[in-house]
């Protein structure tokens, strides 16, 4: 049905495109060639994301292409150097019950927006590490996607997992992450959030050391499992923590929280990186100074 309803928008539309085949359009009229990565057809309309084949296997910027009883709308994505040749994979996702193209390149994703037409910004974690020279480090693996949507998990070599609050897709955020180890060996990582209450949302995850990539050894694809360990919560950071795995050079094997409590007592929470759990302490007075 999806098939005869293109085929009757090519028709009435003057029959400007041709050669239906093999993923490809054809445009009489400036010979350009349209490789389709996934296409879906709802109410009506039938969505594209694709590129342009500009010869010599180099290729435009990706596009959103829209047809339906009005003829056909290009919108162009952004420009990425990640994406000038081979997309490593294209799928349809639903986020919160909304239809989205999903994008993955080798280091970097984009979430297309099928409902608001729109392109996600640029999703690559570590932007603030420099990787090697080599073609491996920022590989991507693993990638899931967490609580109906709101959060993208997912394994890159020479960095780790990392966590993406991706609810506003036009500034997706990295999450600030935890782990006892620099290396990614399957132990804990811990994702620390803050709400604009003020509150704080934990998530712990870790990969699957089963399930290795059979090109790149030190390289894991599947996620093991993901959890809140808290949402909402009144806590204030230990002036101790370290922030990055990547970046320190001794990482800790825990971390502490205060829970802010009545009468400023506070309540000592330590995440245990090693067993990847929740401990809470007992009740201290003292006199809680802002900084």
């Amino acid at each position: 049905m999806e098939f005869l309803m293109l085929y009757l928008i090519l028709f009435f539309n003057g029959e400007k495109y041709r050669n239906l085949t093999f993923g490809f359009y054809e445009n009489e009229e400036n010979s350009e060639a349209f490789h389709i990565e996934k296409e879906y057809f709802h109410q009506g309309e039938t969505f594209q994301v694709g590129r342009l084949l500009l010869g010599n296997y180099n290729y435009g910027s990706m596009t959103l292409r829209i047809l339906n009883e009005n003829g056909i709308t290009d919108i162009i994505g952004p420009k990425d150097e990640d994406f000038d040749n081979e997309i490593s994979e294209t799928r349809l996702v639903f986020l919160e019950g909304k239809p989205f193209f999903f994008v993955v390149n080798r280091y970097s994703v984009y979430l297309i927006d099928l409902k608001n037409k729109k392109f996600s910004a640029r999703i690559k974690a570590g932007l603030k590490i420099e990787f090697g020279e080599d073609a491996i480090s920022g590989t991507l693996a693993g990638l899931q996607f967490f609580d109906q949507g709101k959060y993208l998990l997912g394994n890159s070599v020479g960095y780790g997992l990392f966590c993406f609050n991706i609810s506003n897709i036009e500034k997706p955020k990295e999450l600030i992450r935890y782990s006892s180890k620099s290396k990614n060996e399957g132990q804990a990582y811990f994702f620390l959030e803050q709400n604009l209450d003020g509150s704080y949302n934990g998530i712990i995850s870790n990969s699957d050391t089963s399930e290795k990539s059979k090109s790149i050894s030190n390289l894991y694809t599947k996620i093991e499992k993901t959890n809140y360990l808290f949402q909402s919560a009144r806590i204030k950071l230990s002036e101790e923590n370290h922030i990055d795995p990547l970046i320190d050079e001794n990482p800790e094997n825990s971390i502490i929280f205060y829970e802010m409590g009545l009468n400023d007592r506070k309540r000592i929470w330590t995440i245990d990186l090693e067993k990847g759990v929740l401990i809470k302490g007992e009740w201290r007075i003292r006199r809680l100074v802002e900084k």
